[in-house]
């Protein structure tokens, strides 16, 4: 995700005309342009976003970037597939800083290090030393410019970033650093000690305008508000699946109208006519955790891919694609499509991403992508699962380290033991059964696309190809 102002704007919302607040925002506006004024003025501190799936906590957080001039911005954006690294989203947000690590003292430069697995760190770390010189870093970076910190999704980064980012957000006096969390109603990131913004939908007149610049009747656009709870993204995106007759109000709106699964369908409704290609290229984006072009483009080459077969996906208004990133517009996108992909296709996905993570320092994603390929026994996948947990274990990742001692005896066999890393390697030619949680953050009828509700005009939600794999 990387650093540096972002685009203004994002899905679920719309600036309102005549002034710089999101509609219907202007007061959580307010309170975040406060933040940023403080941290300037050298009064660091942080604050939550919490609200429901599409309730515009992605907007509010590229209100700020889009307002964060004079200082530096820096990214991370949690995802269920990556949650299983420790530090992974710290080392995503702190990945613009790394040249910095000599400013910090000899103890909290290696403890970085070493959590990153980058070269240098020599020895196993105490997480408090990791903490400590994550604030460090943020600090010392901001006595040139003010900071901030952006982290979208934050209920599924994996659990230590979250304690380092936490440990350093709850430490901001006389810094010039804000902190900025957007996550969801839920009890997977409790952030104790923190002030929280809670987000709810739109208020009626704000969510009826909202609907209506979709060109929905106003009496529609007010059914439409009613049924959505005033959820800016819903709001956006549904009007597009209406007919004319629902859209013009001859029609009543259908009843009930089931949010999650409509908002999908119209994600889905975006993509219908891509091509074959541009859809494997979707999913590898989707099951993948880093998305630098370069990164990407030896991904698609070992599925025999270019990047240039993405640019349908980018007409279509389903991925960005810059010189420095290749980001879904939301997350709600990266979650669909990963989602109705099906389990052949995202295995083939996984293997690729594997085949081109081939550095030390990511041979615990390639561990994990290649876990995630992996249908039947493997002692070679085991023995690379046992090392990424005793590597996290020496990191201070311990709940990683217990997740992956959970998924490696599915790949040991009954009444196997396991095999040292440097006598088997995995094969990458073989496909496999993927971890109980399937990276695809769900299961059941989430998880087959077959028992889904079909698009207009489909069978079946699935993407073009998908019942071949």
């Amino acid at each position: 995700m990387g650093s540096g102002p972002a685009p203004a704007g994002a899905v679920g919302t719309a600036t309102d005309t005549g002034g710089d607040a999101l509609l219907g925002r202007a007061d959580e506006c307010r309170r975040l342009g406060a933040l940023l004024a403080d941290a300037v003025d050298g009064h660091g501190g942080a604050l939550v976003v919490r609200g429901a799936a599409g309730v515009g906590k992605t907007a509010l957080l590229e209100h700020c970037a889009a307002r964060s001039t004079g200082m530096r911005v820096l990214r991370a954006t949690g995802a269920p597939f990556e949650a299983e690294l420790p530090f992974s989203a710290l080392h995503q947000l702190a990945r613009p800083l790394l040249h910095r690590l000599g400013d910090l003292p000899a103890q909290q430069a290696d403890a970085l290090r070493t959590v990153f697995a980058i070269g240098g760190g020599s020895r196993p770390v105490n997480r408090l030393a990791a903490y400590v010189a994550t604030l460090s870093l943020l600090t010392t970076a901001a006595e040139d410019t003010p900071v901030l910190c952006l982290v979208d999704d934050a209920h599924w980064i994996d659990p230590a970033s979250a304690e380092a980012l936490l440990f350093t957000a709850r430490r901001l006096l006389a810094d010039r650093v804000a902190v900025v969390f957007a996550a969801r109603d839920a009890p997977a990131f409790p952030a104790p000690g923190l002030p929280e913004l809670p987000l709810t939908g739109l208020p009626r007149n704000d969510a009826i305008r909202l609907a209506m610049r979709a060109g929905l009747d106003p009496r529609v656009a007010a059914d439409l508000a009613a049924a959505t709870a005033g959820n800016p993204l819903a709001l956006t995106e549904l009007p597009a699946t209406l007919s004319e007759e629902h859209r013009n109000g001859w029609l009543p709106l259908r009843e009930p109208l089931v949010l999650v699964e409509r908002i999908e369908m119209t994600v889905l409704a975006h993509a219908r006519g891509l091509p074959d290609n541009t859809w494997r290229a979707l999913v590898a984006c989707a099951v993948t955790e880093a998305t630098t072009p370069a990164l990407l483009e030896r991904i698609l080459a070992a599925d025999g891919l270019r990047l240039g077969v993405l640019d349908p996906a980018v007409d279509a208004g389903l991925i960005r694609v810059t010189d420095r990133e290749v980001t879904f517009r939301h997350p709600l996108t990266r979650a669909a499509v990963h989602s109705v992909a099906g389990p052949g296709r995202r295995r083939a996905a996984h293997l690729a991403v594997a085949a081109a993570l081939t550095g030390d320092d990511t041979a615990d994603r390639r561990a994990w992508h290649l876990a995630a390929a992996t249908t039947v026994p493997d002692e070679g996948v085991a023995a690379l699962l046992a090392d990424s947990a005793e590597r996290a274990q020496r990191r201070g990742g311990v709940v990683a380290e217990a997740r992956v001692r959970a998924v490696r005896p599915s790949h040991t066999g009954p009444g196997r033991t396991r095999v040292p890393a440097r006598r088997r390697v995995p094969r990458l030619g073989q496909r496999g059964r993927e971890p109980a949680r399937d990276h695809a953050g769900g299961g059941g009828d989430r998880a087959d696309p077959a028992r889904r509700p079909a698009l207009p005009g489909q069978a079946v939600a699935r993407p073009p190809g998908a019942a071949a794999l």
